[in-house]
């Protein structure tokens, strides 16, 4: 049986999603089946290796093609003078013969990773991005500082050249230089994986994000026999708080679901709340997520020091975590908390953390060895669908003081056994229970091992009882 799963790319930096479609290619692998991963993103970001699944990035595919060389590009100049950026880490502003050039950004090993061009008086006219310090992409940017123009370079020569959205850098026309053919983004993609299926023959696809549904019921109109499954990562309402309707990006799925050999849910809890709205409860399954087991020991010597780990979005919800903390601090000084991730509200939390013993970091790609040196991890998400980071806190036996989120750590959290799930959302009742906890009023059992509760080998079952059917 030959397996594909298609997603934007493998960054290692990266959400919970990603991280759960490259389990499954590596346990599905495992199991011997054939397993395609297809990125259709373009990235300079490091990429998570393949284990045991053929790995094809789109662009990649048609960089072997010849294409047209470029030229030399100016990259440095002799007479070169840079200014370090006292905002950003890692980048300079180039000055040559009195004249703004450049704006460069490095990696933290001293690797090239882009560079803005600059012509007189103080106008950008291209963006150079680099991968392994090799000139990749090259932006060109109208009068606006938009892009309207992108080349996509290897090895000094062009294979691709793209007209851009301007709102979001995005590719809207794609001249394939590899075949001569000109090719709106979503038909270059769509004819790409088309092709990829019938020289495979792929008997299934898992499509893990909604905006892919509408792209694979075309492709199953032309290859019927194809078997579509999606998995749900989030929530489903249109209004979570009151937990109503069906959200809107969910349309297409559900007004198509006879199409769709199954819909995999990650809780009993909410494949049931679907199947009380929809019906069609023969169409869904639940498989629950799974990460790499270690059964390891809390090594924490303090009850002081709280983490949490996720995207810096609303979603997530962790400027409430600092007035949570505040609340702490009222009556416990002495206690740190620490946060990881990326995103867009990390200025807004570095200025919320400011003075106070709250730190705000960057990704880090070893979660578990964080969470196993720390007291707890606090979770506040405004939604959910199973978090990978609870599975990873239940292998290190750190705790989890979490909100009664829809949906996921009520399946994962016991109540005094590996951490405490509030009955509802209550701030001061969030602190006090973890005043209790710093207080040694009571502790954790962690009679179970993450590795038993939610097994691979249950996992392995869940997804044969899905193939089986078909």
């Amino acid at each position: 049986m030959k397996i594909l799963m298609y997603t934007h790319n493998l960054d290692k930096i990266n959400g919970g999603v990603t991280f759960a479609l490259k389990t499954r290619a590596e346990v599905l692998a495992d199991e011997q089946f054939d397993v395609h991963i297809i990125t259709h993103g373009f990235s300079i970001n490091e990429q998570l290796k393949p284990k045991g699944y053929k790995l094809t990035n789109i662009y990649d595919y048609y960089s072997q093609s010849k294409g047209q060389p470029i030229g030399e590009e100016m990259i440095s100049f002799q007479d070169e003078i840079l200014y370090k950026d006292k905002n950003r880490a890692n980048c300079f502003r180039v000055f040559s013969k009195g004249e703004y050039k450049q704006y460069r950004q490095y990696k933290s090993n001293g690797d090239l990773m882009s560079i803005d061009s600059f012509s007189v008086p103080w106008n950008r006219n291209k963006k150079y991005l680099f991968k392994d310090n090799q000139l990749v992409k090259i932006f060109y940017m109208d009068s606006n500082n938009k892009p309207k123009l992108a080349k996509y370079i290897k090895y000094n020569n062009c294979y691709m050249t793209s007209v851009v959205d301007s709102n979001n850098w995005q590719d809207k026309v794609v001249y394939n230089h590899a075949n001569n053919e000109e090719n709106k983004f979503y038909d270059f993609k769509f004819n790409f994986v088309k092709s990829y299926i019938e020289i495979y023959k792929i008997d299934i696809v898992f499509i893990d994000k909604r905006e892919d549904v509408e792209f694979f019921l075309k492709l199953k109109t032309i290859i019927p026999m194809l078997k579509l499954i999606f998995v749900l990562h989030n929530n489903h309402y249109e209004n979570y708080k009151k937990e109503q309707g069906i959200h809107p990006s969910l349309n297409s799925l559900f007004k198509n679901i006879e199409k769709f050999h199954k819909i995999i849910i990650l809780t009993k809890e909410q494949k049931d709340k679907i199947v009380e709205r929809v019906g069609y409860e023969n169409k869904f399954s639940v498989v629950s997520n799974i990460v790499d087991y270690d059964n390891l020991i809390n090594e924490s010597k303090t009850r002081k020091n709280f983490i949490s780990i996720g995207r810096y979005e609303p979603v997530k919800n962790m400027i409430e975590m600092i007035e949570i903390f505040d609340l702490i601090v009222k009556e416990i000084s002495d206690i740190r908390l620490d946060l990881y991730g990326y995103g867009k509200d990390k200025d807004k939390l570095l200025t919320l953390a400011k003075g106070k013993n709250v730190g705000i970091h960057n990704f880090i790609s070893n979660p578990k060895e964080v969470m196993q040196k720390s007291s707890a991890f606090l979770f506040t998400s405004l939604y959910e669908g199973q978090p990978l980071t609870l599975l990873e806190c239940y292998d290190v036996q750190c705790p989890v003081f979490s909100y009664p989120i829809h949906f996921g750590p009520k399946d994962i959290i016991t109540n005094y056994e590996n951490g405490i799930v509030l009955n509802k959302r209550d701030k001061k009742k969030m602190a006090k229970e973890i005043i209790s906890y710093i207080k040694e009023e009571y502790s954790f059992k962690f009679e179970k091992k993450a590795s038993d509760v939610f097994s691979k080998e249950r996992y392995v079952k869940q997804l044969m009882a899905i193939f089986n059917a078909i």
